[in-house]
């Protein structure tokens, strides 16, 4: 099984003591395009190797703060790839 961290942002509300997310002070987030191209990638992998699986973990910073609006947008992205 291939296991994908995906990183779409760096921004963070906690202050964690081993973490450096908020001493970076990083406020982008990963646009659409890009998430497009890495779902479209994990599409074309499985459609080449079918009995393999993707665990897919979203990770980097608050992945909360992304909001609704673009886990939305990502579900529709994948299911229409």
């Amino acid at each position: 099984m291939a296991v994908i961290i995906f990183k779409a942002l760096e921004t963070c509300n906690a202050n964690c003591v081993y973490c450096e997310v908020v001493k970076k002070n990083v406020r982008e987030i990963m646009n659409y395009s890009l998430l497009k191209t890495v779902f479209k990638k994990m599409g074309d992998y499985l459609k080449e190797y079918p009995k393999e699986t993707i665990s897919f973990i979203w990770h980097g910073g608050e992945v909360a703060l992304l909001g609704a609006d673009y886990f939305q947008k990502a579900y529709e992205i994948v299911h229409f790839i």
